[in-house]
Parts: structure tokens; sequence; C-alpha cells
């Protein structure tokens, strides 16, 4: 699974670096965003479930935020 290193940057950044990253993945492949700005806990959930993604898991380590993020089949699968 690729890691996305969105650290030390402020939103939306770390939802563009996902974006970025899903953009070349199939429908049941992951991505993990690790972040540390606590607006992803927001932003990354809400871009995911308007792109149609699934949020597999989130859990907080080391005061990074990891989400781990699967390609859904909606319409929004693939852009940004």
């Amino acid at each position: 699974m690729r890691v996305v290193d969105a650290r030390n940057v402020p939103c939306p950044v770390p939802v563009l670096r996902a974006a970025l990253a899903i953009r070349d993945l199939t429908v049941g492949e992951a991505i993990e965003v690790v972040a540390t700005d606590r607006a992803t806990r927001v932003d990354i959930p809400a871009w995911a479930s308007d792109k149609g993604h699934l949020i597999r898991d989130t859990f907080e380590r080391d005061g990074e935020i990891h989400f781990v993020i699967e390609v859904g089949d909606g319409a929004g699968a693939g852009s940004l």
C-alpha cells in the first residue's frame, strides 16, 4: 500500500495529495495518508465520501493521523 506523506502541511494540501495519489489506482486498491493537521479529521472523510471512496481505518499514532482509504466505484473515483 502506498503511503502519502501529508505531515506538517495545512489543509487542503493533505486532501490534494490524497486525491493525486488515488488517481492512479483501481477500485479496491488503497492508500494510507499520514497527516498532522487536525482539520484532516473532517476534510479527508468528507472528500472521500464526496468522491465515492471508503475510509477503511483512521487512527492516531505519535501525533500523526493515519487514514486508510480504499478506492470506491463511485462516480468520483479517479478524479480530484
